[in-house]
């Protein structure tokens, strides 16, 4: 076999084995490469009523109570979720130290009431970050309360009273009182007084208004 002869042996060898007929550099049997995409950009939706706080990147958070993915959080969806909590769970539902918990935004495992809240919370506000609501008045409809009991509960109505702000009232509803699901609350003064004095904390998961 001559030189050339065999050169054609082997490329024909070579096209067989690679599916390569024309002879180019590619490296045999490259593993393609994944071919990265672009998230989809959000679209530009404005602000509508009621919506409370900032808009959060849907790309990036699952939010089920923002029921149109648009990014903005109202209290109306808040509220509309809280309902089928309530619905699912009425007040005098046993929820005792026998229910647990654990949430990875909250990062830590709740136990009683701390479960109920943490769990209405989650199922309200996804995986959005939470953050301390230091503005008694700023206490939005689905914010978490804890006291030094410790007691937990979830904001679930707002009474305003114009004339005298501070005596406007907070209803909350929790786990374990009395090892059942129970209504609970207070006013804008006594929670401003309890914030001041350390015996209360309020978190919010509203997106933060830039």
């Amino acid at each position: 076999m001559t030189r050339a002869q065999a050169a054609v042996v082997l490329c024909n060898i070579y096209g067989y084995v690679t599916g390569d007929v024309t002879g180019s550099t590619t490296t045999p049997n490259e593993p393609d490469k994944p071919i990265e995409t672009e998230k989809p950009t959000q679209p530009d939706v404005p602000r509508p009523a009621g919506a409370v706080g900032g808009r959060y990147d849907t790309n990036k958070y699952t939010v089920p109570a923002d029921a149109n993915k648009d990014g903005w959080l109202t209290e109306d969806e808040v509220s509309t979720v809280i309902a089928q909590i309530m619905e699912e769970y009425p007040e005098g539902t046993p929820w005792g130290t026998e229910k647990n918990y654990y949430s990875k935004t909250w990062g830590m495992n709740g136990n009683a009431c701390a479960a109920f809240a943490m769990m209405a919370s989650d199922r309200i506000f996804g995986d959005l970050p939470k953050r301390v609501q230091r503005d008694v008045y700023s206490t939005r409809i689905g914010d978490t309360v804890k006291d030094t009991s410790p007691h937990w509960s979830v904001v679930y109505a707002i009474e305003e009273l114009p004339s005298a702000p501070e005596y406007g009232q907070l209803y909350t509803i929790a786990g374990n009182m009395g090892g059942k699901v129970g209504l609970g609350g207070g006013d804008f003064s006594s929670w401003g007084d309890g914030i001041k004095k350390g015996w209360l904390t309020i978190w919010t998961r509203y997106p933060v208004e830039k």
